[in-house]
């Protein structure tokens, strides 16, 4: 769009987010840590879901928490912040989002 003398920038591609100030110095700027854009249009980073960490800036989607381990909370910058299941305890899967999540070993 034009806005008077400037082309204003509306969106930016998958895993990246606007920069619209000042309108001289609009931009995409890559999606920070513990936070990813998956749209094909992108304007805003959206903290990574529970389940899910991001420990690097780029356009890349927040990665899955490993097998044996949960996240409840969203914005997850490490994998750190996956948290383990309890002694005795596994998943079945990984991205899991709940202590509930971890069954307990049948021995």
């Amino acid at each position: 769009q034009v806005d008077g003398s400037f082309y204003t920038l509306i969106s930016c591609p998958t895993g990246y987010k606007t920069l619209t100030s000042p309108v001289e110095e609009q931009e995409c700027q890559p999606c920070g840590l513990g936070e990813e854009c998956t749209a094909e249009v992108c304007v805003e980073c959206q903290p990574c879901s529970p389940g899910t960490f991001k420990n690097a800036e780029g356009k890349h989607a927040c990665s899955q928490c490993p097998g044996n381990t949960y996240r409840n909370e969203a914005g997850a910058t490490a994998l750190a912040q996956c948290l383990s299941c309890p002694e005795h305890a596994y998943t079945n899967d990984t991205g899991n989002v709940d202590i509930h999540d971890c069954e307990c070993d049948s021995k």
